[in-house]
């Protein structure tokens, strides 16, 4: 069997022309990306009222912890934990001897600074009338003034101590500065203390206030005059409160602001020490929306959620105005209607496809 051969160059006529046809045609496209499944929430026509909830104590508006302004060893305590004082009334006292002492020995120095005093005045009288004289010389004329200067200058220094004694023995006595009621005792009976260490704390609880402590990203939301309602554990019924003060710098440690409510209703359960819930709301407004905290993601130095519109992810820059417990309340450019992504949103990238599984309707 004979085998038909085929010229080279009919070969090569083959292959180039595979080649040719080959050029004209497109790759094949890759495959289209997925629909990533996403859950979101819509976006009110209306923000509705921010409501902040925050911890506290009740405390009296008038209150003070006392101490004596010399140290000493306490001598008496004259009252209990409880009772009721009046203004000026003793309240504790030092043991006065070692006062008594001191102000007895200047009491005496001054006697004896009263005396030179007035043999210096004497004895300047009589050299003057010798210099006048010519019976002495013109230099013990200034040498006596000197001497007289001196016997006066000591007296009035002897004076003014005698004065910081008296004033010593009286601060031995501590005495109430308002109508009261004892709150605590610190120290006992024949124990030293030092100017300023608490003895005993005194409160007025005719007029109570409720104290709270506001985290950093919220005070900005508070201002004074902001009606609120107090509540605690097994209430009887509603208290009415008014911010009163707020504190401009935060604590050191907690890092949070301290704010004052005054109590405009009375309730015979609330007392210095109690616990207590503050709750006040905020106007609403059409610039801000509270978003679950996942919704909201971090990109350097800035926050970003992103918004579903026509099957695809856009980001919009917000800021952050407060916090709670579960959510962010933010403002931006977002508008009613838009839907949020709620989940995941650190995930999904710039116009990418979506599709929706679950929308919910903010409240």
């Amino acid at each position: 069997m004979k085998h038909r051969q085929f010229p080279l160059s009919s070969i090569c006529v083959v292959i180039l022309g595979t080649l040719l046809s080959g050029c004209g045609q497109d790759p094949v496209s890759d495959k289209a990306e997925a629909p990533r499944p996403v859950n979101v929430i819509t976006l009110p026509e209306h923000s509705a009222s921010q409501t902040l909830r925050f911890s506290g104590e009740i405390r009296s508006h008038q209150r003070a912890q006392l101490a004596f302004r010399v140290a000493g060893t306490v001598d008496t305590i004259l009252v209990k934990e409880g009772d009721k004082v009046s203004k000026g009334e003793v309240l504790a006292r030092l043991d006065p001897h070692d006062f008594r002492v001191q102000r007895g020995e200047i009491a005496a120095m001054l006697k004896e600074a009263k005396a030179a005093s007035r043999l210096a005045e004497v004895e300047l009288k009589r050299t003057r009338q010798a210099v006048n004289d010519k019976a002495m010389a013109s230099i013990n004329l200034d040498r006596a003034a000197s001497a007289n200067a001196q016997a006066r200058a000591r007296v009035q220094t002897l004076q003014q101590s005698l004065a910081k004694a008296e004033d010593a023995l009286g601060y031995s006595e501590l005495r109430a500065p308002f109508d009261g009621v004892i709150g605590q005792r610190f120290i006992d009976e024949h124990e030293q203390t030092a100017p300023g260490v608490p003895v005993l704390s005194l409160h007025q609880p005719r007029i109570l206030e409720a104290v709270v402590d506001v985290p950093e990203q919220q005070i900005g939301l508070l201002k004074t005059g902001m009606g609120a309602n107090l509540s605690w554990y097994r209430q009887d019924a509603a208290v009415r409160a008014v911010s009163r003060e707020l504190a401009s710098l935060p604590d050191p440690l907690k890092r949070t602001h301290e704010v004052t409510f005054r109590l405009l209703d009375s309730s015979a359960e609330l007392v210095p020490g109690k616990s207590v819930s503050i709750e006040l709301s905020l106007p609403g407004s059409a610039q801000l929306h509270c978003l679950p905290a996942s919704a909201v993601k971090s990109q350097g130095s800035e926050n970003r959620v992103m918004t579903v519109r026509a099957g695809q992810v856009i980001g919009v820059t917000v800021e952050v105005v407060s916090q709670r417990h579960d959510s962010l309340c933010v403002k931006g450019q977002l508008f009613a209607g838009d839907k949020v992504v709620t989940a995941g949103s650190a995930l999904l990238k710039e116009r990418q496809p979506v599709r929706l599984i679950k929308q919910v309707a903010q409240s």
